[in-house]
């Protein structure tokens, strides 16, 4: 199964159980495990050291879900939200490489236009920035960069979340002029 089909499965099951006990959710969660087959040691243990169902890490500032957390961060520009969705899925979902429709997935439940005619376009400028990492990876996903977690983490205070963008700088042929 890949990463994008357990994010979605991981976050179905949290819609599910977000709204019961942490008693209640942990026998469910024991119960998933014990259908699939699966080990439920350390599950109460993992639940009670966490806050919630174990399924919802703590995301920043009371934001529960990708809505709050889009609004609380305060996005200006698409690269911004782009990488506001990449850090919201590696909080909650745990997920660090992230594929064209893990971000869709993220824009629709946050309630946000997806722009997937532009998504190439708008991601390469956000690797520009130094939010993402260059290159990506075989499949498709993509990458924040540690700048790009701490810039995201420091939203919506811009003067902060901007020094941990990448510097702009002149390369030496940048200074001749063309003739």
């Amino acid at each position: 199964m890949s990463n994008e089909n357990i994010g979605n499965l991981a976050s179905k099951i949290f819609d599910l159980i977000k709204d019961l006990k942490s008693k209640d959710s942990t026998r469910v969660i024991k119960a998933v495990c014990a259908l699939c087959g699966i080990s439920s040691d350390g599950v109460e243990s993992q639940i009670d050291s966490s806050s919630g169902t174990g399924a919802n890490r703590d995301i920043g500032s009371g934001a529960e879900n990708e809505a709050q957390y889009f609004s609380q961060k305060e996005p200006k520009t698409k690269m911004e939200m782009l990488a506001i969705a990449a850090r919201y899925l590696e909080k909650k979902l745990n997920l660090h490489e992230y594929s064209k429709k893990d971000f869709a997935s993220y824009f629709k439940s946050a309630r946000q236009n997806f722009d997937a005619k532009n998504f190439s376009a708008d991601l390469r400028n956000a690797k520009n920035s130094g939010l993402f990492v260059k290159g990506g990876s075989s499949s498709g996903k993509h990458k924040l960069t540690y700048g790009g977690q701490n810039f995201v983490d420091s939203l919506p205070d811009r003067e902060k979340a901007e020094k941990h963008l990448k510097k702009k700088t002149r390369t030496k042929n940048s200074y001749k002029s063309k003739k």
